[in-house]
């Protein structure tokens, strides 16, 4: 990523320890926010078990995008306080308040939708975005606040969004493996205070294990909380357990026996596979993912021998040709206004804007 600016740049300036929350009446404390590495990652699955929680209020709004949108709110701060003479002492640091005020704003709107007779003492909002843009603008807009991140296999989140929504297969890859990437920048440089990452496979293998350094992370009691609650959730949103019409439901449908959300991108065509982990081997192993050897193309450039030249040659010529057919067919698609995030910011969005997208960059 080197020449780029970090997504972590000309962010409001604050020491998170020693902000103050801003919540709405009746709240027990700040905000949880489920959020997505990209779209189809469980966002549903995760916010629907812990909204089984006594001491979460799930929000009225399912998908409410508050972080993701964040930044035109900042610029207006921005372009407010900048009149303001730095002479005027209740003047002085206005902008991290009023952003913090603004997030207080919205709980004490979500609470007023909720019905002040869903409201039990004790509790703390529980919102959700299947997205992680303005991560960083967190403790900015809900100071103290707790964000669980779910990352899911990307092979699997890319299957399901082009069984899903039509996604091309080369923008979800790069969409994919960029979010990811930016998230692990995020971790690394802000820490793990007040972010946490949650794998969708962990939850679904062993729910115990996984939600109870959660719980401890939310400071919620294990002993109020149904760890079976996680094989009883019926299914939202699947690409494969669908509506008796065959349409994509986001209704409640109790899920079958053979019901497997892991692993479907091993399905995919020799072609497809190795496409994949050209481009993203490094962020699935970052995330814990394995990447089968004869796919992993560092593992061919280990075992790269003087009389594989040619052949290496062939590789590398079939790659770049590979993707010239998925680029293609991406632009196409913008064209025909399509994209792997129906209905929100899309890739090809996020292609102008980071630099780090084009399919090109891993053949330098």
């Amino acid at each position: 990523m080197s020449g780029s600016s970090s997504f972590l740049d000309g962010i409001p300036g604050r020491d998170t320890a020693q902000a103050t929350a801003w919540q709405a009446p009746g709240l027990a404390g700040p905000p949880v926010l489920v959020m997505g590495a990209t779209r189809r990652t469980g966002t549903n699955f995760l916010w629907n078990v812990l909204s089984s929680h006594p001491r979460l209020l799930p929000s009225p709004i399912p998908e409410d995008y508050f972080l993701a949108e964040a930044p035109d709110l900042l610029a207006y701060l921005r372009a407010v306080t900048s009149h303001w003479s730095p002479d005027w002492p209740h003047g002085r640091g206005a902008e991290d308040e009023l952003l913090g005020r603004f997030g207080g704003a919205i709980q004490d709107f979500l609470t007023s939708r909720a019905g002040a007779e869903q409201i039990r003492p004790g509790q703390r909002l529980l919102l959700k975005t299947p997205d992680i843009a303005n991560l960083e603008l967190l403790q900015g807009l809900f100071p103290g606040a707790r964000a669980l991140v779910v990352m899911r296999d990307g092979r699997d989140v890319v299957a399901s969004g082009m069984r899903s929504f039509g996604w091309s297969f080369e923008a979800g890859l790069y969409h994919w493996e960029s979010r990811t990437r930016r998230l692990l920048e995020y971790m690394e440089k802000v820490g793990r205070r007040h972010c946490l990452v949650l794998r969708f496979e962990d939850v679904l293998e062993n729910p115990r294990a996984s939600l109870e350094p959660v719980l401890e992370f939310l400071g919620l009691e294990k002993d109020r909380f149904d760890f079976r609650v996680v094989h009883s959730i019926p299914v939202k949103g699947s690409s494969t357990l669908r509506h008796e019409s065959g349409e994509l439901s986001w209704k409640p449908i109790p899920r079958s026996s053979d019901f497997k959300p892991v692993g479907r991108w091993k399905e995919w065509g020799q072609w497809r596979k190795r496409r994949f982990h050209w481009v993203a081997a490094e962020t699935l192993e970052a995330f814990g993912y394995t990447v089968p050897p004869r796919y992993d193309p560092r593992h061919r450039a280990r075992s790269l021998k003087p009389r594989d030249l040619l052949g290496g040659l062939g590789y590398g010529l079939l790659d770049h040709a590979v993707a010239a057919v998925f680029v293609t067919h991406d632009r196409l698609q913008v064209r025909r206004g399509s994209g792997p995030v129906a209905g929100a910011r899309t890739p090809f969005r996020h292609r102008r804007e980071h630099k780090d997208y084009s399919p090109w960059l891993r053949f330098r």
